[in-house]
């Protein structure tokens, strides 16, 4: 009627997926901003360049107009003067056998083996939109599969709520936790009928508290509870906090 040896992973998967949703828009991001401070860097660079050579221009064409005409009057100053030719024998130039190099051989290096499929995970693109479209669906295939039932209309998993419904009720810790819950929800001092409209008020809560246990939202941690309920009849008190905060915190949130 509920497989406690079913291991429940939807919602391990779907916290995956996210952050690698979150590692690769980020990775996209810094990237973006990589492009654009190199992209504003090269500007910079060639801006300064260009006043560089425009200001080696300026200072060449002034000293060139000043220095021009001084520098023609000493030319025409000075006499040229002719260096006497040196006679003698030509002494006979020796030519060196040309020595032969060995030729270095480098070392061939290998290419490190990349792991394609992993570079084709990365690769794989999807959306937010994506990762709860196949979490959902894989939450109803766990969810009939602990139940061990084909569809939701089926039978047996009515029954089969009912069953951990009960179990909740019996023990003492998931018990109080339910009324706890209740209570913080429902002010049920405002409400004013008779005794029997009362009671359908708190019936429509508990209904209401038990069908949201086994959302998609809270699933996952009911399920390790009613696993330790099934097998020692009792639950870790951490695993009740926790599952009282989410239930609180899931109601206040809608």
């Amino acid at each position: 009627m509920y497989n406690t040896n079913f291991v429940v992973k939807y919602h391990d998967i779907e916290r995956e997926l996210v952050i690698n949703l979150r590692k690769k828009a980020l990775k996209k991001q810094e990237e973006e901003t990589a492009a654009l401070i190199a992209k504003a860097t090269a500007a910079i660079a060639q801006r300064e360049k260009e006043i560089k050579e425009l200001i080696e221009k300026q200072e060449a064409n002034s000293s060139t107009k000043k220095g021009g005409k001084k520098k023609a009057l000493k030319e025409k100053e000075q006499p040229i003067k002719e260096e006497p030719k040196k006679r003698g024998r030509k002494k006979a130039v020796k030519e060196e056998p040309i020595k032969e190099e060995p030729i270095k051989e480098e070392p061939i290096k290998e290419e490190p083996v990349t792991n394609e499929e992993e570079d084709d995970d990365e690769d794989i693109e999807y959306t937010m939109d994506d990762v709860h479209l196949i979490c959902e669906k894989l939450y109803r295939d766990e969810l009939l599969s602990v139940f061990e039932v084909e569809t939701i209309n089926d039978v047996n998993m009515d029954a089969g709520i009912k069953k951990v419904i009960e179990k909740m009720i019996e023990n003492p810790k998931t018990k109080k936790m339910l009324e706890d819950i209740k209570h913080d929800l429902v002010d049920f001092s405002s409400f004013t009928g008779t005794p029997t409209e009362m009671e359908n008020i708190r019936r429509n809560a508990d209904y209401i508290i038990f069908i949201t246990l086994f959302s998609q939202h809270i699933f996952y941690i009911t399920h390790i509870c009613v696993c330790q309920l099934f097998t020692s009849n009792d639950i870790d008190d951490e695993l009740v906090n926790l599952l009282k905060e989410r239930m609180i915190n899931l109601f206040k949130k809608n």
